[in-house]
């Protein structure tokens, strides 16, 4: 399948606790099997046994919506030999 075929899609109702994540990109495929989500259906293409597609079922818990830029912390140069102590006492338990 060309890249611009391979979609995922998200499906759920607030009034259930599941949600339908129907995809044929290989990655999440192989994300959603290692996670245990139940497999509802294979999609295959006409005349093919090669899988290309799966429909799955997950906890709607699971799906999660974060933001793409990661902020950078500021610490003040108190929090930071705070921390810088509290890493070199856990270095030294090791």
């Amino acid at each position: 399948m060309e890249a611009t075929e391979r979609e995922t899609t998200i499906n759920w109702s607030e009034a259930d606790d599941i949600a339908t994540v129907d995809t044929f990109s290989r990655k999440v495929m192989t994300r959603c099997k290692k996670l245990g989500y139940k497999i509802i259906e294979e999609h295959r293409l006409v005349g093919q046994s090669r899988i290309v597609g799966i429909t799955f079922e997950c906890p709607i818990r699971a799906i999660s919506f974060r933001n793409p830029v990661k902020k950078k912390r500021v610490l003040t140069d108190e929090q930071r030999k705070t921390l810088s102590t509290r890493l070199k006492n856990s270095r030294s338990k090791v």
